[in-house]
């Protein structure tokens, strides 16, 4: 160890005998400049691991404050000494805060040992590094921990393992916030956000559909799970749970076909659920489904109805209850009028037709197309232009008998 090294250790030693507040700040002040400066990274590898244990006894000596004002100025760097790094990541949160978010010199063996020994707010610190690899999420998450699973949602640079997605979605069963935040995550598999359909909310299943190419056969089940979920609900059982039981009986023969069974869903403000179900029984997936239901003038509605032989009493009572829950004022009437004219100029034919092509995924826009123009009564058509011949523009030879 060069001479001036050996001095500046020798000085550091003396100046830990003394107890004076100010020579302790003055003592960490000194650590950090020997830690920083170029003469530690030019020591050879046996002087630096002599130095590195004296300046961990000397930082195990040392006050909570001036220990954490020593983490603090150590977190942000990248060539402090890994043991003194160590040191501070496993001390009190107070001490370990800063190294445990900041520092890239902790590798995940050593961060895991942390997340595992170590207290929630050391896990908590741990959650909110800017990177976290999928071993170190999944050892965050299995505590189950409410705060460091948040944390670690929240965390936009967490690699999350499909594992531990599992692990994360069976916690949310019964925590609201702990659903949004997973379902508000890009890296989320599509059939764990279609298992999830079957407990949130209203509107997180929309969020869902929107947002996520969930297998038809994987949401039907969510659904049914759904269906089986509001009639646990009691507040409003007496009202829906006929109604539930009726349609998951239809559900399970395959034999879903009045549309009407499902109104009271809409009343009860299961939206989303209606759309799923209004969806499965005209044959198209949620997405076109949701189209179907809410494009404006309620024609693409009209013609889905129609095409799959709903009454026109049923198709007006869902329609009105449709737009009246879905709040934004009063209900235009001017809506209803134009569907009822669209429903009424409409051929069941072409209907059929145009539903059918929905279902093969021929999508257009508007889902609706203009109707044909009707045929116009023959009393309305106007005269016939006279015929002009060798008799006259009026006159019309009379018409020839033949005689057999």
């Amino acid at each position: 160890m060069a001479g001036q090294d050996y001095e500046q250790l020798q000085g550091l030693l003396l100046l830990a005998q003394d107890k004076r507040p100010e020579s302790r700040a003055s003592l960490a002040a000194r650590m950090g400049d020997l830690i920083l400066g170029d003469e530690f990274g030019a020591m050879s590898a046996r002087e630096r691991d002599l130095a590195e244990d004296i300046l961990q006894r000397l930082l195990h000596d040392l006050e909570m404050p001036i220990r954490r004002a020593l983490a603090e100025r150590l977190a942000p760097e990248g060539v402090a000494p890994r043991k003194l790094i160590v040191q501070l990541a496993n001390d009190r949160i107070e001490v370990a805060w800063p190294v445990l978010v900041r520092s890239e010199l902790l590798d995940d063996s050593e961060l895991l040992n942390v997340v595992r020994t170590r207290t929630l707010q050391h896990r908590l610190a741990v959650a909110r590094r800017e990177r976290l690899s999928e071993p170190l999420s999944d050892a965050l998450v299995r505590p189950g921990e409410a705060d460091v699973l948040r944390a670690v949602l929240e965390n936009k640079g967490a690699e999350i393992a499909f594992d531990t997605f599992e692990t994360l979605v069976r916690s949310s069963e019964a925590d609201a916030d702990l659903q949004e935040l997973i379902l508000r995550r890009e890296d989320l598999d599509p059939r764990l956000a279609g298992r999830m359909y079957a407990w949130v909310s209203e509107a997180l299943r929309r969020h869902i559909v929107e947002n996520f190419d969930v297998e038809p056969t994987l949401l039907d089940r969510a659904i049914d799970a759904a269906l089986a979920e509001v009639v646990a609900d009691h507040a409003r059982a007496v009202a829906l749970n006929g109604t539930i039981q009726r349609i998951r009986f239809a559900l399970d023969r395959g034999e879903l076909d009045d549309l009407m069974t499902l109104l009271p869903l809409v009343r009860a403000g299961e939206r989303a659920l209606f759309e799923s179900l209004f969806a499965k029984y005209v044959g198209v997936s949620i997405a076109l489904g949701r189209r179907i239901l809410h494009e404006e003038g309620g024609r693409a509605f009209a013609l889905a109805c129609k095409g799959t032989h709903v009454d026109k009493g049923v198709f007006t009572e869902i329609l009105l209850a449709l737009r009246a829950a879905g709040g934004g004022g009063a209900f235009d009437p001017g809506e209803l009028f134009e569907a009822l004219g669209y429903w009424d100029q409409i051929e069941q034919n072409s209907a059929e037709t145009l539903v059918d092509a929905w279902r093969r995924g021929e999508i257009h826009s508007p889902l609706a197309p203009e109707p044909p123009a009707p045929r116009r009564p023959a009393a309305e058509l106007p005269p016939a232009a006279p015929v002009r011949n060798m008799y006259g523009t009026g006159f019309r030879p009379r018409t020839q008998r033949r005689f057999h």
